[in-house]
């Protein structure tokens, strides 16, 4: 009962956010105390952004707090095995994405969660296309020359994402394989953190979230070269 009501609500502010006026939903008994939503990625990422979007109208809608938690690390192992442990009574939520639940369990022999066993699914938040941004300083217009620049020197340029598994990784993996270029690999715990070393140059390129991305570019930050669609992260609400 405590899903299908919080499903209910999450389903309705989705389906409003951004809209003139709040979602409408009532008789729930569910939740009497705060509710925890975790966030397995660093906070003020695109990721984030959603969860807070979605925590701040929950709380509106059914009366309790909706905590945004960030735990970081390890691919966002640290953050959804914390939510797995938890106790199964759905007060503490997960955002699940392409990583922590699809890609983790292709890439760790003994993950500490199983993403079928220890989650149910309550709702659809978010889906997305990926920017590929660089540093404005690196002499890359445009894809075309990113990719020309990539060939002129292998492996010396590097990308930024926001850990192991993640879209932002996947996504300039399939990259190299299309375009027949090297980049190596700089994981983060999250896309705010990466950005850090984008904007300085450090390491100049990235593929995130439009969220995020198209709001540092316009703003100047960084320079966007291209959408990438062959990869979309998606966002999930799990409860345990």
């Amino acid at each position: 009962m405590k899903i299908m009501q919080l499903r209910a609500a999450v389903i309705a502010i989705a389906a409003t956010i951004g809209s003139a006026g709040p979602a409408a939903v009532h008789a729930q008994t569910y939740p009497a105390r705060a509710v925890t939503l975790i966030v397995p990625s660093a906070a003020g990422g695109g990721t984030d952004t959603i969860a807070r979007l979605i925590g701040d109208q929950l709380a509106k809608q059914l009366g309790q707090s909706f905590v945004v938690e960030n735990r970081t690390g390890g691919g966002m192992l640290v953050g959804t095995t914390a939510a797995a442990k938890a106790a199964p009574d759905g007060y503490t939520l997960l955002v699940g994405l392409t990583g922590n639940m699809s890609v983790n369990p292709s890439l760790f022999a003994n993950l500490p969660y199983d993403p079928l066993a220890d989650f149910t699914s309550v709702a659809m938040l978010a889906n997305y296309p990926f920017l590929v941004v660089v540093n404005n300083d690196l002499p890359a217009k445009s894809i075309k020359e990113l990719i020309a620049l990539l060939k002129s020197q292998p492996g010396k340029i590097d990308y930024a994402s926001a850990g192991n598994g993640t879209g932002q990784h996947l996504a300039p993996e399939l990259f190299k394989m299309m375009t027949g270029t090297e980049m190596g690999h700089v994981p983060y715990r999250g896309a705010q953190p990466a950005y850090q070393d984008v904007i300085s140059g450090r390491v100049p390129v990235f593929f995130d979230n439009m969220s995020t991305a198209m709001s540092l570019a316009k703003g100047g930050k960084v320079r966007a070269l291209i959408v990438s669609i062959e990869i979309t992260p998606l966002s999930t609400v799990c409860g345990t």
